[in-house]
């Protein structure tokens, strides 16, 4: 007991608001949405470091300072117990939870399976994927609800992209995936909950689920080692399966094998279509950066499908995509466990602490970003982007545990992107409330987002839409 009132002695020495002896600042957190809206209303009112409680003795601290998040970034390599709460369905062999030297050692053999080959593979998978998405659109009679869209294509693409073909196209890809989408939803609100709601039958069926994902995956695993061509595929899955060690044997076990991968699904799926709706929800507010773009998307293009080498001649569009993911980062905070006792600001922050880092605030740092609400795509320009700071843009994260499929997810963002603006013009429904809400720990539109589609031809105008063949992989107007 001694040693309880110590611990909240020792954190209430921290600037923060009053909090409850049991349940901590639970109350004000919630009441505020969670900590996208709760953090910047604190750090407003209680300075640049902040501590709060999650709970009777899970001591929070938030820093919103980037020169102090320089000075300590090297030394979070930890996820708290309260990521654990919220993603220990991924499995403890998942990349997430490795120390320091174990990530480095499976970044050291994942990261380069991430490059050339399997990024040309994803760019074929979401070809096929996107223009099936858009031709919907252009038959539709009615505003295009795009962000399920947006999240129904990079499940499938994602997964595709990991799993293969088997992952859309056969009974058990399609079990994953429900389940998969299940347990995603479910995660969020059971994070939050301090002790879990074993009187909840939601509960058991959650973890229920967790369990039959798992099976899915290992099944996936198994079929996968068994095919005979395994060698000659090029989706990460297989690519993952064929690594050796220096004796020749695999290099993942298949638990660890199937936690990589669920984890991959998982920093892929929701993330890359929170982007693309908060893009174009951002585009049909900005006409002039649309238009922009869409003349950067025809002058390279040239009513051809993107391929995977012109994705990085698209410039400004890579610049729009990169200021969208600064108004709404995907994952607008990360959190890190404090391993040793710290000192920053003039405080003394305690090892076993949580250490919050408020990425969306510092995205909107006015000492930073001038005028920093502002939708302006050419602060990422090559000339412009030198002069961020390291820690003032951190959209996918920072340190050994910074998400390993930015590469990945930045090429079908802006593949689906190019495509899209190749054929359509986007006009937000008017009256339409935009409201950014954390939904399964990513920010997302809370009631979706609805546009006009217009379509377009090659000058940009009102008018035929672009069609692409299937063979030849060229547009015609």
């Amino acid at each position: 007991m001694k040693e309880f009132f110590d611990w909240r002695r020792q954190g209430d020495q921290l600037p923060g608001p009053p909090a409850s002896l049991l349940s901590g600042n639970l109350r004000e957190v919630q009441e505020y949405g969670g900590f996208f809206s709760f953090l910047p209303a604190m750090h407003q009112r209680y300075g640049k470091v902040l501590r709060f409680w999650m709970g009777s003795s899970d001591l929070m601290v938030s820093i919103s300072d980037q020169d102090i998040l320089s000075q300590i970034a090297s030394t979070l390599h930890s996820r708290p117990k309260a990521a654990k709460k919220a993603l220990g369905w991924l499995g403890h062999e998942s990349p997430t939870f490795k120390s320091h030297e174990e990530l480095r050692t499976i970044r050291s053999k994942v990261m380069p399976l991430l490059m050339g080959e399997s990024l040309k593979y994803l760019c074929l998978v979401g070809q096929e994927r996107t223009k099936r998405m858009l031709d919907g659109w252009k038959t539709a009679t009615d505003a295009v609800e795009v962000a399920s869209d947006f999240s129904e294509i990079t499940f499938d693409i994602i997964g595709v992209a990991l799993f293969g073909q088997e992952f859309s196209s056969t009974d058990l890809g399609q079990k994953f995936k429900k389940l998969f989408v299940h347990v995603l939803r479910e995660a969020h609100p059971r994070s939050e909950e301090v002790i879990p709601s074993f009187w909840d039958p939601k509960y058991w069926q959650w973890r229920k689920s967790i369990s039959r994902l798992q099976d899915c995956a290992e099944q996936l695993i198994k079929q996968r080692r068994q095919a005979l061509n395994m060698n000659k595929r090029k989706d990460l899955l297989s690519l993952v399966l064929s690594e050796k060690d220096g004796s020749g044997n695999p290099f993942f076990s298949d638990e660890q094998a199937r936690a990589t991968i669920v984890t991959f699904v998982f920093a892929g799926f929701d993330t890359s279509a929170s982007s693309l709706a908060w893009i174009c929800y951002l585009l049909s507010q900005h006409p002039e950066v649309q238009a922009r773009a869409q003349d950067e998307v025809d002058k390279v293009l040239a009513g051809r499908l993107p391929e995977f080498e012109d994705l990085d001649k698209l410039n400004y569009l890579t610049c729009v995509v990169k200021e969208a993911m600064r108004l709404y980062p995907p994952v607008p905070e990360a959190l890190r466990a404090l391993e040793s006792d710290l000192e920053v600001g003039g405080y003394s922050i305690p090892k076993g602490a949580t250490f919050v880092i408020p990425i969306s605030m510092l995205h909107e740092d006015e000492q930073i970003w001038e005028e920093p609400r502002k939708f302006l795509p050419e602060r990422f320009t090559q000339e412009n982007g030198k002069d961020h700071p390291r820690y003032a843009y951190l959209p996918f994260g920072t340190g050994s545990k910074s998400c390993m499929g930015a590469r990945f997810a930045m090429t079908e963002i802006r593949l689906v992107l190019a495509m899209m603006l190749q054929r359509f013009s986007l006009q937000l429904v008017p009256e339409q409330e935009v409201i950014p809400e954390m939904q399964s720990i990513i920010l997302q539109p809370k009631y979706g987002l609805r546009l006009n589609v217009v379509t377009r031809n090659m000058n940009g105008t009102r008018g035929q839409t672009l069609e692409y063949s299937a063979s030849a992989g060229v547009a015609n107007a």
